[in-house]
């Protein structure tokens, strides 16, 4: 049943804002675009029409794990957010190592290729890892992306918060089938605003 409220996990630490002219918002997010999105997250989307959305990485889309383009159409027209997750999904290196225009470049690469193929919320950045703690690739996100989302913090972020910095609660992980992944339950406590 929908009660119209949410059930926030007793994990999540936050703040009311007693100022705020706007409600709260919620934005319920999942990376890779593994296949798990389609058949688990989409019926969730038209069950509850609830905005969740998919960080996808442009050299991941069709692998043996992964969604299709045609998959990521449907999640799409489901209601789904399509994010851009990195061009290649790069594991976190050493900051002085990083070489900031081949960064900027392939993030400026799989934001091109999800915008060609009509993804218009490709322009927000999901770090992979924890990169998104770093101030060099938050600075190169900032050169192609409207604002960047990191793993973690499990802090509100406010309108003052660095939108290359932003926050976001991660849900514990459960064993599925083939794989670690989301806790399912965990998932399903959340209800429509």
């Amino acid at each position: 049943e929908n009660t119209g409220k949410i059930a926030i996990p007793s994990t999540v630490k936050y703040t009311l804002i007693k100022k705020r002219d706007n409600p709260p918002m919620l934005t319920i997010i999942d990376d890779d675009g593994d296949k798990h999105f389609r058949t688990d997250i989409v019926p969730l989307i038209l069950r509850l029409n609830a905005p969740i959305s998919s960080a996808v990485t442009p050299t991941n889309i069709g692998k043996s794990a992964f969604m299709t383009y045609e998959q990521i159409d449907e999640a799409n027209d489901a209601g789904a957010e399509i994010l851009c997750h990195t061009y290649d999904h790069p594991d976190e290196i050493e900051e002085e190592n990083i070489d900031t225009l081949e960064v900027t470049h392939k993030y400026r690469r799989g934001m091109n290729i999800l915008k060609r193929h009509g993804y218009h919320a490709c322009d927000i950045l999901v770090y992979t890892s924890s990169t998104g703690t770093y101030p060099i690739y938050q600075n190169c996100a900032s050169k192609v992306f409207r604002c960047g989302i990191r793993i973690g913090g499990e802090v509100i972020n406010y309108p003052d918060s660095n939108k290359f910095s932003l926050a976001r609660y991660r849900m514990d992980y459960a064993q599925s089938e083939n794989r670690t992944d989301w806790n399912m339950d965990d998932l399903k406590s959340f209800r429509q605003l």
